[in-house]
């Protein structure tokens, strides 16, 4: 997060969720915020406890090693002008 000459951008969000802050609720009621992480553990621990966590998987290993096989690699070598005998992957 950044700061600017209002302050501390955490604390600002912060701020709406305590209960001192209970006037921000009537402005942001009508509001739906939408957050995407790769890992939970950085998202502070006062801020998670109010969040809907919906966990979506990703790709599995070998569903990757099939694209970087199909789609990656073969883009990769044509981009840098290599040829499949001037390269050797241990896949």
């Amino acid at each position: 997060m950044s700061m600017n000459y209002f302050g501390n951008s955490e604390t600002f969000r912060y701020g709406g969720l305590e209960s001192q802050g209970c006037f921000m609720f009537s402005v942001l009621f009508q509001v739906l915020f939408i957050c995407t992480a790769n890992t939970i553990d950085t998202i502070p621990e006062p801020l998670r406890d109010r969040m809907e966590m919906i966990d979506m998987s990703g790709y599995v290993g070998e569903e990757k090693l099939a694209i970087a096989k199909q789609y990656l690699v073969p883009q990769a070598m044509k981009d840098s002008g290599l040829t499949a005998d001037m390269v050797w992957f241990n896949w």
